[in-house]
C-alpha cells in the first residue's frame, strides 16, 4: 500500500462519487442507505483546477455527513410508522 492512497471510508458511512456528464462539468454525488434502501443524492459542483468556486473533497465529505444525519424516512398517513412501497426519502433542509 502506498503512503499516499487515500483511507477507505469506515463501513455504514456512506461512499462519495465524482461524476462528469457529457458538458464535462463534474459534480459530486453521495450514496447511503436509510432503512435498508439505497439513496443517492447530489451533494455540489465539484471546484475546478485553479478556482474557489465548487466544493473540494473534503467539503463534500462534509456535506455528505450531514446529509446523511438530515436524512428521514416517508412516514404513513397515520404518523405511526415508515410508509410502505415508497421509492424516496425527504431530506431536512439545514
Amino acid at each position: 500500500m502506498h503512503s499516499d492512497s487515500i483511507r477507505p471510508r469506515p463501513r455504514g458511512t456512506g461512499s462519495l462519487l465524482l461524476h462528469t456528464d457529457a458538458s464535462g462539468s463534474s459534480s459530486w454525488y453521495g450514496k447511503w442507505r436509510v432503512d435498508g434502501r439505497q439513496v443517492m443524492r447530489k451533494l455540489g459542483e465539484a471546484r475546478k483546477p485553479g478556482t474557489r468556486q465548487g466544493l473540494t473533497r473534503g467539503q463534500a465529505e462534509t456535506v455528505l455527513a450531514s446529509a446523511r444525519t438530515a436524512s428521514v424516512t416517508p412516514v404513513s398517513r397515520d404518523g405511526i410508522g415508515p410508509k410502505k412501497g415508497t421509492r424516496w426519502t425527504r431530506m431536512q433542509d439545514s
